[in-house]
């Protein structure tokens, strides 16, 4: 699979799980990408920022999407506009 194509990939696997509303390790590592350890890591350190901030976390191994795409520096609204642009580009093809 080409560049291009994870990239799509991982555009439109953002997009499902914003809509879904929580992710856990699986979910983070399409989100990112990145390997297992990372998005455990990343998980971790949500849920730290979660207890710090004084915010109940969900089960052991979730989090919420919106807290993901703030941890990542992005915006739903901005996810779903690349998803949008991606759609319709493809359409053209």
């Amino acid at each position: 699979m080409s560049k291009e194509d994870k990239e799509i990939k991982a555009l439109s696997r953002r997009a499902m799980l914003v809509m879904i509303g929580h992710c856990g390790v699986s979910d983070i590592m399409d989100f990112v990408p990145c390997c297992y350890q990372k998005a455990k890591k990343i998980l971790e350190e949500i849920r730290t920022q979660n207890t710090m901030n004084g915010i109940e976390n969900l089960d052991h191994d979730r989090i919420l999407t919106s807290r993901l795409v703030k941890y990542m520096g992005l915006t739903e609204n901005k996810i779903f506009e690349y998803e949008s642009r991606r759609i319709e580009l493809s359409k053209d093809d």
